[in-house]
């Protein structure tokens, strides 16, 4: 009984001091759990970069800003400029485009045939604009490899944009469009064969053939498949092997006819040459 009242008596003196009980009451409870800091992020910032819809809005436009620029001149004063003069006006069509489109970063494009076409039709202007420089000249070759080549890339492309993404002009170009794209047939072949060119350079191999060699040339076999939806008339290979140094030790050439649309052919070559470092080519196609 006595041991009960000192007991009581302590805690009580424990409150009246304002120390709190010297031990912990049981309680029901569960202790709570430890909440995970919250840690603040920076919200990225909108990207404000134009559509596919507005790309296509900006050809367009860039279309009809080029035509503005030849419509200031006629057909004979086209005619009578000099090359320089010539080459300069190719480049304010250019200007023209270019200015309208802006740069291929400002868009962020969604659909992935759209971003296709839009990086062709940049390639297309920039191998207009270093073509510039052969228009009018005796480099018929360069202005063909450029300026051309970039006339049906942009045709081309043109052409899909109009059929698959509503590409369309006002209704005093209309005309313009159509005479441009009239030619869209003829363009797209012309780009599948430079791009079947550009493959087969980087990728063509001979192998030496042991059983079609003598002691005075040896035979080379390699294979060409045209990987394009149309036929190719006649296609050649000219071949030079080259030395540690670069410089061409031999030369030869092959010629394959009657190439149909996926169709594939051996290329037989020979050389009179012992050991060389490697080989170029150099390829045409002929319609």
């Amino acid at each position: 009984m006595r041991k009960r009242a000192a007991v009581l008596l302590i805690g009580i003196i424990w409150l009246l001091t304002g120390c709190g009980l010297p031990f912990s009451l049981p309680s029901d409870e569960e202790p709570a759990e430890e909440q995970p800091a919250v840690v603040e992020t920076t919200p990225e910032p909108p990207d404000d970069r134009k559509t596919d819809e507005e790309f296509v809005a900006a050809v367009a436009k860039a279309l009809q800003a080029r035509w503005d620029v030849s419509a200031e001149y006629s057909a004979s004063d086209l005619a009578d400029m000099g090359a320089a003069d010539y080459q300069a006006y190719l480049r304010r069509c250019v200007d023209a485009e270019e200015e309208q489109l802006g740069s291929i970063v400002d868009y962020r494009f969604m659909d992935s045939e759209v971003a296709s076409l839009a990086q062709q039709y940049y390639h297309a202007l920039s191998l207009q604009r270093s073509g510039s420089e052969y228009a009018r000249t005796a480099e018929v070759s360069g202005f063909n490899s450029t300026w051309v080549l970039g006339y049906n890339y942009r045709v081309s492309a043109v052409w899909d944009l109009m059929q698959y993404f509503s590409l369309t002009v006002e209704e005093e170009y209309a005309s313009r469009l159509a005479e441009l794209t009239a030619t869209h047939h003829e363009a797209k072949k012309q780009v599948a064969f430079h791009e079947l060119i550009e493959r087969l350079s980087g990728t063509l191999v001979y192998e030496k053939d042991p059983a079609q060699s003598d002691d005075v040339r040896t035979c080379y076999v390699g294979w060409i498949e045209n990987t394009t939806e149309y036929d190719i008339r006649s296609l050649s290979i000219g071949v030079s092997f080259l030395d540690g140094n670069g410089n061409i030790i031999a030369q030869t050439s092959d010629w394959i006819s009657d190439l149909r649309a996926g169709q594939g052919a051996r290329s037989v070559i020979f050389a009179g040459i012992g050991e060389y470092a490697g080989m170029e080519y150099s390829i045409s196609i002929y319609q």
